[in-house]
């Protein structure tokens, strides 16, 4: 019997995308991480303050964006700052009702923008810009 795809969407554990992130010749988990999350260009790390301000700041841009591509660039925003990445970035200008997004990066390592967003099937990233596809 063919199961409907929200429930298996539902049902899918969102934290094996590690493998997406973590090199196929490192078994090690930890160090590849440590690896990953280093930035020898990192400015001083935000405070809980400021976190809350971006979170607040980032909720505002995404209730603008059209309801599931909203949805995406939360979920980036999560895994961004999951598991001790530390990566943060600023959202801007998001079309209302639209799928694109303008960001500028603030703190962790720039690169997960860009691998995170493809793991999540985004249609374009660039330094500035997300864009979600249409469904």
């Amino acid at each position: 019997m063919k199961q409907n795809w929200f429930k298996r969407f539902n049902d899918f554990d969102f934290n094996h995308f590690d493998f997406l992130l973590l090199s196929p010749y490192n078994k090690n988990r930890e160090s590849n991480m440590n690896t990953l999350n280093s930035d020898p260009n990192a400015s001083r790390q935000l405070t809980q303050t400021e976190k809350d301000q971006l979170f607040e700041a980032n909720l505002q841009q995404i209730n603008q964006m059209y309801v599931a591509a909203g949805s995406m660039v939360k979920g980036l925003l999560i895994e961004l700052e999951r598991d001790d990445r530390n990566t943060y970035i600023r959202l801007r200008d998001a079309a209302p009702n639209g799928h694109v997004v303008y960001y500028d990066f603030v703190q962790g390592d720039k690169t997960l923008v860009f691998r995170i967003a493809r793991a999540l099937n985004f249609k374009e990233v660039t330094e500035s810009k997300l864009e979600v596809r249409s469904a």
